[in-house]
């Protein structure tokens, strides 16, 4: 027997979803904390749709690939290269995607 209960909370987090990932979509291109992302060296598709990404809870050190300064995270989710080295190259510190 089909829940119809069910059936109208699938609905409604369907809908939920699709305008998370619009809304999303939309400040991607139009790119309205540009100055903002650009000092924090992310890249527009790490800022406007990585910022919520999972790690594992632990406490990770990891060095930059770049210039092996040792970086600290409170995750497991860590960044490509520090601060520093992504701005002076022009990379995404997280990705390390060329910056757009």
């Amino acid at each position: 027997m089909i829940d119809k209960t069910d059936a109208e909370k699938a609905k409604y987090f369907n809908k939920e979803f699709i305008n998370k990932v619009t809304s999303k979509l939309i400040r991607y291109y139009s790119d309205p904390d540009k100055k903002e992302r650009k000092a924090d060296g992310l890249c527009k598709c790490c800022y406007y749709y990585m910022y919520d990404r999972v790690g594992g809870c632990a406490i990770t050190i990891k060095n930059c690939e770049c210039c092996g300064e040792e970086m600290s995270f409170g995750s497991t989710a860590t960044d490509k290269y520090c601060l520093k080295c992504a701005k002076e190259n022009g990379y995404c510190k997280q990705c390390g995607q060329k910056m757009d």
